[in-house]
This record gives structure tokens, sequence and C-alpha cells, in this order.
């Protein structure tokens, strides 16, 4: 399957897409989420040199099938510092490989803008496995918005793509 990665703040038109997205996957863990708050969020992650950032994948007819972030703060830990966040693949594009581009293409922005590691917080437990084979490592566990979250990292100087 054919897609490329773009910037959000290059594809404005879309921060209603993501932001329905985040506030149907993971507005059960903050029942203070409104969509509309994810619609302020997304808006100000149009950014490309700067944090928070999205990242979007289209399909070759320019729809949006998925997206990733990196944001200052996930709403936990403010001495960890960025965070990978709100990666999601449409349901009919999933297990095709999107989902890890993007990760993959958020290293390699994280590494662009002087970051050394990542951190991301996973409410699924199932997920820590998959972050793992891309190079993740649990550093362990927390609590967001009363719900308990997996916390892994990743060493961006040895899993940057060239």
């Amino acid at each position: 399957m054919k897609y490329k990665i773009v910037y959000l703040a290059d594809h404005r038109e879309f921060v209603p897409v993501c932001a329905s997205w985040a506030f149907r996957t993971w507005g059960k863990y903050n029942l203070s989420y409104t969509l509309e708050k994810r619609v302020e969020s997304f808006t100000q992650h149009c950014n490309k040199e700067e944090l928070p950032l999205t990242i979007v994948a289209l399909s070759q007819t320019a729809k949006p099938i998925g997206m990733a972030s990196l944001r200052s703060n996930d709403g936990i830990r403010p001495d960890l510092s960025p965070w990978l966040g709100s990666v999601y693949v449409d349901l009919p594009f999933r297990g095709r490989g999107v989902a890890a581009s993007l990760v993959r293409e958020t290293h390699n922005i994280g590494h662009k803008l002087g970051f050394k590691i990542l951190y991301l917080l996973s409410y699924e437990s199932t997920l820590p496995q998959w972050y793992a084979k891309l190079g993740w490592n649990e550093i362990g566990v927390d609590n967001c918005h009363g719900n308990p979250v997996n916390v892994m990292q990743i060493e961006l100087d040895r899993y940057v793509q060239p």
C-alpha cells in the first residue's frame, strides 16, 4: 500500500479528522476531554519546527489514514520530554505498516529537532510489545487521568533512519 507522510501544519483541513480520531480512541480515559478541546489541541499541533506537532499518513487519494504526534508533555511525568502520542491508524488501513512508518518518522523528526530520547505512554497493555519491536523499552508504570499506563522510551541515536 502506498501512502505518504505529511505535516498536519501543511494540511490544516485534517485537524477535525485527527481530533475526531483522538476523541473516539482516547476520550474514554479522560472524561474532561471534549471533541472541541481535541480540535483546539490539534490546531496547536500545526507546527513543523517546534512542539507540539502532528504528522499524518495520506493514502494515494490524499485521504488521511493515520497520525502520530510529538508533544512536550502527555499528561504525566513533567520531568520527561518529549512524548510520542496520538499514534492512530484508521481501521481499514491497519496491519499494513502505516503505524510503524509514522512512529519511525517521529524518531527522525525528534532527532532533527535535537532530542536524544522520546517517551510514550500506553493505556493498552498489548501495545508495549509492539513498540518494543520498534526499539522502545519499558521504563515503568504510571497513572494518567486515573488510568494505569505503561511508560516507554527510545534512544533516538540508535533508531533514526538515514
